[in-house]
């Protein structure tokens, strides 16, 4: 009868071993999967950073354009407006005289 019982604690004890390897080896795999994973997500991420400095130059870039074509814009503006105003009031004192209103004629 004790060594049937010693038969069954050296069963479980080699039971709970076994099943404690499994255990360890199972982690250990989860472990590297998982190592293996932030090594791929560092390599997708590593490139960003260039990216975005890449892209807030290029923003900087338009945002000079932008700039320069405003400034253009407004001297062109400045040099146009004078004349169209005076052309606009010279058209309105011909239209007055004539008699023209937006392409109809006074009868």
């Amino acid at each position: 009868m004790t060594d049937t019982l010693l038969g069954l604690i050296a069963l479980g004890t080699l039971t709970t071993a076994v099943l404690q390897v499994v255990v360890i080896v199972a982690i250990v795999r989860s472990g590297r999967k998982a190592i293996a994973r932030v090594e791929r997500l560092r390599a997708l991420v590593a490139p960003l950073p260039a990216h975005v400095a890449a892209i807030r130059d290029d923003v900087e870039r338009m945002q000079m354009v932008a700039g320069r074509q405003m400034e253009k814009i407004g001297a062109l503006y400045a040099a146009v407006e004078p004349p169209l105003r005076h052309g606009m009031t010279a058209l309105a004192v011909v239209r007055a005289v004539t008699g023209f209103r937006k392409g109809k004629r006074r009868r």
